[in-house]
């Protein structure tokens, strides 16, 4: 995962940030993005965003790879790695 803070000059550098984004991508890294207005007066809010999609990422990767323990509900319990 890649995260990105975003301040004033990304607006003028949008076609360089999706470019990037789309190589990222392409090599199996997903961006994250923030604002510097989120990270200095939101940052609960980021940490959690930040925890959440970690959480979710690990999981995809090792659910392909059949790592994931599940109860018979569909409840995650862990993972082998």
């Amino acid at each position: 995962m890649a995260i990105e803070i975003d301040g004033g000059s990304h607006i003028k550098r949008k076609g360089y940030d999706e470019a990037r984004d789309k190589f990222l991508s392409q090599i199996g890294i997903a961006t994250i993005r923030f604002t510097n207005d989120e990270v200095l007066n939101h940052i609960a809010e980021v940490k959690m965003k930040l925890k959440v999609s970690l959480v979710k990422g690990r999981f995809r990767g090792i659910e392909k790879k059949g790592l994931v323990k599940r109860t018979p509900r569909g409840r995650v319990t862990g993972w082998c790695l």
